[in-house]
């Protein structure tokens, strides 16, 4: 679990937010689908372009970050 500045985060391309976001969360179809290596449609394009947007501002964002770690914690405690 992890939390980067927008600076960072900005500079990265679109592999390496799916890469970070990955790591915490399983994403969406049309990003896996990416990741695989299969085209998208341009629909599709639209799409993913937005949820790549989207996964680099939960990256960065501190209520997202408190979410993760608030899940944690409480999945700890329950064991």
């Amino acid at each position: 679990m992890f939390s980067v500045g927008k600076n960072l985060s900005d500079g990265w391309d679109t592999d390496e937010v799916l890469r970070h976001y990955h790591k915490l969360h399983k994403g969406t179809l049309l990003p896996q689908k990416y990741v695989k290596g299969d085209e998208l449609s341009p629909g599709e394009r639209i799409t993913f372009d937005e949820t790549v947007e989207l996964y680099r501002q939960r990256l960065y964002g501190i209520s997202w970050f408190m979410r993760n770690l608030n899940e944690y914690i409480a999945r700890e405690a329950n064991k």
